[in-house]
């Protein structure tokens, strides 16, 4: 079994010039937490984790010791906390995707598919060949392939 008997081949995807309030939407909407970025052209050029939108949320704070979560729960300085938070959400993706992302080729098998994934802690990874994203595999579909081993 290869990457391309697993992937799923309808990728949700944004364009790079979306800001993050509107990538939101899209993660909600479709219930994901991953989103594969691409250019006007539609050439891959990144993704946005949901660890990457978490880490960017805590940077943003002021002070180490205070987070965003603990500003919005506790709305200690709420008006500032507010206005920060909403120029946050207005930042384009280009901004917060990883450029360098870990891909594979549709014609990589299983195992090595759920290697680069367990070793690189990824929860999905873009399929590409030349700039072109052809699918992506997360952990569902791995969890679809595995039971195809089990029968």
């Amino acid at each position: 079994m290869k990457a391309k008997d697993i992937m799923k081949k309808h990728v949700i995807h944004a364009e790079a010039t979306m800001t993050l309030r509107e990538a939101l939407l899209v993660l909600h909407h479709h219930d994901i937490t991953d989103l594969a970025v691409t250019d006007h052209e539609g050439k891959f050029i990144g993704m946005v984790y949901y660890h990457d939108i978490v880490y960017h949320g805590k940077k943003m704070s002021q002070s180490a010791s205070i987070n965003l979560l603990e500003d919005f729960l506790y709305e200690s300085n709420a008006q500032a906390f507010q206005e920060e938070f909403l120029g946050f959400m207005e930042k384009p993706l280009s901004e917060l995707i990883r450029k360098s992302v870990i891909s594979i080729k549709k014609d990589m098998p299983f195992g090595e598919v759920v290697h680069v994934m367990e070793e690189n802690h990824l929860s999905s990874i873009p399929v590409v060949d030349k700039d072109v994203l052809l699918g992506i595999v997360g952990r569902r579909e791995v969890l679809w392939g595995l039971r195809q081993f089990i029968g």
